[in-house]
């Protein structure tokens, strides 16, 4: 059986933390990564929930970093995140969810314009080129947790991913949300031996159902399937394939409820995986606490680096879902919290582009009906005999259209 290379790419993105995103950290991105969202760029204000860049984070520097990643063909998204360190909400958080208690329609749409507006914003040297807009924007408000809040985050959502396409020159941007794993409208995890009583969905998860994407092609969710199950004793691959099947069910197969017609399902819908382990997800932790005072909290659903990832870029493949990862490797040291010499650096970052790599080849690669035809991989030159990114009509979640091939640098 000869293997073919697809006619359509499937997105593959990346959650990038606090990393300056220059050229060469970007360059073993090109015609593997689609594109890398940022985490860190605006943010409400703690007092009047004006909107603004994070502490480390300018127009200049967003401007920067977008056209390092258009340089390479990688689309860049900026991020809106609301975060907690255990329990306690933080002073930004408490600020956001009182205002949309009491917010109309109307100012939740105002506030939507305020933010794409602060993304666009001139630099200090002039207006963005095309090159140095971002390509949309990224949610993450796990802190978020009234669920009274629900429709009212959805509406956000929906009008900032209306109001980033207007204007000239903004075709092809979108919106990323990060979501909660959801097997059904109410529960985390089916009922399973791991979970007798399967995983009850609350708060954050229940404020990003699946159905806020209906009939918004540049809306696309980005469940995070990790940090579900217990790293000790520890969860087997079978169990996370299994979840992981239980997901795409629920999501695009005959459990949907988010209104979107059968083909479009999957074109709005990316899983993401985490494959770099954090504090709660090492057993030698045990006892212990994080940097922010919350004890050991032994959690996996963790993809493991390798043959496992590919296998998954695979599952994604047969059913056309795309596929973001958490996350980018940081520049800062985690003992030292100094940044890395630069050096190391990038040499950690060329080891990490080889698995990207093969993730791609999975998911974008040369294949049989059997799986990846890995006969056709070439390590010294990752992008043959792939879909290569770039095009107006590709990937599927969001394609990036006429005007995001001119974000791309390309005429």
């Amino acid at each position: 059986m000869s293997s073919v290379v697809p006619t359509q790419r499937i997105r593959l993105s990346i959650w990038v933390g606090a990393t300056d995103l220059d050229e060469k950290v970007v360059a073993g991105a090109a015609g593997i990564v689609d594109d890398l969202t940022l985490i860190f760029t605006i943010a409400n204000d703690e007092t009047t929930n004006r909107i603004g860049y994070e502490i480390m984070m300018t127009a200049d520097r967003g401007a920067r970093e977008a056209a390092a990643c258009h340089k390479f063909g990688v689309q860049c998204l900026a991020g809106f995140q609301l975060t907690g360190s255990g329990v306690k909400k933080g002073p930004r958080t408490q600020r956001f969810e009182s205002f949309l208690k009491t917010a109309s329609n109307d100012q939740i749409d105002a506030f939507a314009k305020e933010m794409v507006a602060k993304l666009d914003e001139p630099t200090t040297k002039g207006p963005r080129t095309p090159t140095q807009r971002f390509d949309g924007l990224g949610f993450d408000n796990e802190s978020v947790s009234d669920v009274s809040l629900r429709d009212k985050l959805t509406r956000l959502y929906r009008a900032v991913a209306t109001e980033l396409v207007k204007g000239d020159g903004s075709g092809g941007r979108f919106v990323s949300v990060a979501a909660g794993p959801l097997s059904s409208p109410t529960q985390t995890v089916l009922p399973c031996p791991e979970a007798p009583g399967g995983g009850k969905a609350e708060g954050f998860v229940l404020n990003h159902p699946y159905e806020m994407s209906a009939g918004l092609p540049n809306l696309v969710v980005r469940p995070m399937c990790y940090d579900t199950f217990s790293a000790n004793p520890p969860t087997t691959a079978a169990t996370r394939d299994r979840w992981h099947g239980e997901i795409l069910d629920y999501a695009v197969g005959k459990g949907i409820h988010n209104g979107n017609k059968p083909a479009t399902r999957a074109a709005v819908f990316q899983m993401g995986f985490k494959n770099a382990p954090g504090f709660h997800n090492n057993p030698a932790n045990a006892g212990k606490v994080d940097e922010n005072g919350n004890k050991f909290q032994n959690l996996d659903g963790i993809v493991d680096a390798g043959t496992e990832m590919e296998a998954v870029c695979w599952h994604m493949r047969q059913h056309g879902v795309g596929v973001v990862l958490f996350a980018f490797p940081p520049r800062g040291d985690a003992k030292t919290k100094q940044p890395k010499p630069e050096k190391q650096y990038l040499a950690e970052l060329a080891e990490y582009y080889k698995k990207i790599a093969r993730y791609n080849f999975a998911l974008n690669g040369a294949a049989t009906s059997d799986g990846p035809d890995w006969t056709r991989f070439d390590a010294a030159n990752p992008t043959k005999d792939t879909r290569s990114p770039g095009t107006a009509d590709a990937p599927a979640q969001a394609p990036i259209g006429a005007d995001g091939q001119k974000r791309l640098g390309k005429p």
